[in-house]
């Protein structure tokens, strides 16, 4: 029983932070393509109430690493002009959470994804 409790603790922090990791990267994207090209740096780093973005922009890829307390993630998306519109087109996520010092064991950790439904899931509502 221990062990359940120990595994959805585990899992409930990594939701969260990979969550939070998620939102920072949106948020950083959409104020990163609502600038001005010629306005935009190259590198830099931007904080947010639950941690941070750094980026480094390596035409047409944008290298970005959202950073929680202890945990980072990668992400690399493609920004490409279409009609005058800077657009982006996620090509890369890592799926695992990282530790900067994982002490956790290794056999509790797995990859994290968003949840997905399949075509055949149905609800019942009343």
């Amino acid at each position: 029983m221990a062990q359940n409790a120990r595994i959805t603790t585990l899992f409930t922090g990594r939701s969260k932070r990979y969550y939070e990791m998620a939102i920072m990267k949106e948020l950083f994207l959409a104020e990163y393509v609502a600038t001005p090209p010629a306005q935009r740096a190259s590198s830099g780093e931007i904080f947010y109430s639950t941690g941070s973005v750094s980026y480094v922009y390596q035409a047409p890829y944008l290298l970005m690493t959202a950073s929680t307390s202890d945990y980072q993630k990668k992400f690399e998306v493609v920004i490409e002009e279409v009609d005058g519109q800077d657009e982006t087109e996620e090509t890369v996520e890592s799926k695992q959470i990282t530790s900067k010092n994982d002490t956790e064991d290794p056999r509790l950790i797995q990859k994290m994804q968003a949840p997905s439904l399949d075509e055949n899931h149905t609800t019942n509502r009343k």
